[in-house]
């Protein structure tokens, strides 16, 4: 319930501040704050351990925010003598997916 006030609480804000109908959630600097607000009273203080957060939006209408773990990335690297690397990390991070529209939450969960 406290969770449903706070969305609505800041989706209100943003109406009144003249945020597009279109976009509660305009921007990835947004979805962030969104996402600390939800993962705060789930996870406690320990979602600062997986900064920076990400957000990316997908097909024009989800913004998915995710969590990173320190020292470990997955992916491609190139380094500084040309040589490439494919890096794997185990553990899991923070996810929350919320529309773009009306900054509804899709979905919260920790990724394993």
């Amino acid at each position: 319930m406290r969770k449903m006030i706070l969305i609505s609480t800041f989706a209100l804000v943003l109406s009144l501040r003249g945020y597009s109908q279109n976009a509660f959630v305009p921007d990835s600097a947004t979805a962030i704050k969104v996402a600390e607000a939800i993962w705060l009273p789930i996870y406690g203080e320990r979602i600062y351990e997986q900064k920076p957060f990400v957000a990316h939006l997908v097909g024009d209408s989800i913004w998915v925010v995710q969590g990173s773990i320190k020292g470990r990335k997955n992916g491609f690297d190139t380094s500084s003598s040309g040589a490439i690397t494919f890096t794997i990390s185990y553990g899991g991070v923070l996810n929350a997916e919320i529309r773009r529209s009306d900054c509804k939450v899709i979905r919260v969960f920790h990724s394993k």
